[in-house]
């Protein structure tokens, strides 16, 4: 399932009920450069 892909990656899942709905958190690592946030930095 979900949970296995994410281990098998090195992250973390956690995934339960929250009020009327779910939440589901996955963290994933990533080695990669940080993307620009939209609106830091850019032309006005």
């Amino acid at each position: 399932g979900l949970a296995e892909r994410v281990g098998a990656l090195g992250g973390t899942l956690r995934a339960g009920p929250d009020g009327d709905g779910w939440r589901l958190v996955a963290r994933l690592p990533f080695d990669g450069p940080r993307p620009a946030r939209p609106g830091a930095g850019g032309a006005a």
